[in-house]
């Protein structure tokens, strides 16, 4: 096929985040589930906002989660987090509060950069390398019921759902940037600090002109 070796814009549309704490996952809005959270850690943008996830030694699930986020309106909606390997190997999302299902639950594992449980009922999911280790995981999914419209990010123990259920060894995962939108992809990171906020659409005004690019451009 044709390359197309010509320079282009990629123009993102609106979008909203409906995490009201992004980064600030010490805030009561996001549940401990059987680990606690500590901050100040460098993060994607340069800051020290990153947060550093430890399980404890509870037989259960180790995350956090944020309830009720979404409406059940059969839209999808795409959830997406910045994680980076601490000593665990494997990273658990869910669209539920608690990941017990495959259908809603996705794991991700470090060591092949690769996923190996992906849920069901969405558009997929993606996997993006930053620097400094850091990974941006996004799943999409349909919001329909109340048994997935939450946001759960944890550690688990291996590739499976049941693995996500475990006694704890103080494994740790860093965490930052958290957001759901409704597109069937994720745009680019949304910053929130107690409500939603919303990027307007990019717009390309003046490309055409020919105090830009010379006349046997061809435009």
């Amino acid at each position: 096929g044709l390359v197309n070796t010509k320079p282009s814009l990629l123009l993102e549309p609106q979008s909203t985040n409906l995490i009201p704490y992004s980064e600030d996952f010490s805030n009561s809005a996001w549940t401990k589930n059987n680990v606690t959270v500590t901050s100040g850690f460098a993060s994607p943008d340069g800051t020290n906002s990153a947060y550093l996830m430890t399980d404890d030694a509870t037989d259960s699930k180790h995350g956090v989660y944020d309830v009720d986020i979404l409406s059940q309106d059969g839209n999808i909606y795409t959830r997406s987090v910045f994680v980076k390997k601490g000593t665990a190997r494997y990273v658990v999302l869910s669209a539920r509060h608690i990941p017990t299902s495959s259908g809603t639950s996705w794991i991700y594992d470090f060591d092949s950069n690769n996923w190996v449980l992906t849920g069901s009922s969405g558009a997929g999911q993606s996997i993006k390398n930053y620097a400094n280790g850091w990974v941006r995981l996004s799943v999409s999914h349909i919001s329909n019921s109340n048994f997935n419209n939450d946001f759960s990010i944890g550690i688990s123990s291996g590739a499976t759902v049941s693995d996500a259920s475990y006694s704890g060894s103080g494994d740790t995962l860093y965490i930052w940037g958290a957001q759901i939108e409704q597109l069937s992809y994720a745009t680019s990171y949304i910053p929130t600090n107690g409500s939603t906020q919303t990027r307007s659409g990019e717009t390309c005004n003046g490309a055409g002109t020919s105090s830009i690019l010379p006349s046997e451009e061809g435009i």
